[in-house]
């Protein structure tokens, strides 16, 4: 699978730049904590973090925070974030999930925003996030619904997910460890060649995980 590290690399100086992105990932964190309702003391890990905007937007109602991409340029704005007081109790992360490098501590929620169409290998990513979860600790996950190759039509040899069919995630979610899953209905992105659909699926571990 190509490395689309790179591409995020050469857009991570302006990405905050942009109105959609903040307001997508104000309307992230609000969906999450509508539905999950994280305490203030909740411990999270925010996977594929980008300059870190949803992680901004739950900061003020959760404990501490997580970040990790292997973007080195998204990984030098959020050490700008940290150093600059805009991502307080946060720490950047040297993990890789993908790579089956995993975090020693344990987590309340697990974020991911527009992720995982860029993983090869879901299914091995979803059962990390249950590994790296307390008991009863949920994923939180936003992403495309199936766009029938559509969304990245624009991409020369895209190949990654063009979305996802929710019956067919919420089985892989449960193969991966998971003992719950619930959908809701999240943003859409709109465009020029049409409007593409988002879900947030939150995933809960068993109580006795």
């Amino acid at each position: 699978m190509i490395d689309h590290s790179h591409f995020f690399d050469d857009r991570a100086a302006e990405w905050d730049k942009d109105p959609k992105k903040i307001e997508r990932a104000q309307h992230t964190a609000q969906l999450i904590m509508d539905t999950v309702a994280p305490n203030s003391e909740a411990d999270v890990f925010e996977f594929g973090a980008g300059t870190g905007l949803v992680s901004q937007f739950l900061s003020p109602h959760v404990g501490s925070l997580t970040l990790a991409d292997n973007s080195e340029g998204m990984r030098d704005v959020i050490v700008q974030k940290i150093e600059a007081g805009v991502l307080p109790e946060a720490t950047l992360s040297d993990s890789d999930l993908v790579q089956g490098k995993l975090p020693d501590e344990k987590y309340d929620l697990v974020v991911a925003s527009l992720v995982l169409h860029h993983v090869a290998d879901v299914p091995a990513l979803l059962k990390s996030f249950a590994s790296i979860l307390k008991p009863g600790g949920a994923a939180c996950i936003i992403e495309l619904d199936d766009a029938g190759g559509k969304f990245h039509a624009h991409i020369e040899h895209y190949d990654g997910h063009d979305g996802f069919k929710r019956e067919d995630f919420e089985q892989t979610l449960h193969e991966a460890g998971f003992a719950k899953v619930e959908f809701h209905d999240a943003d859409e992105i709109e465009r020029e060649d049409g409007n593409f659909s988002l879900f947030l699926a939150n995933a809960i571990t068993s109580e006795n995980h």
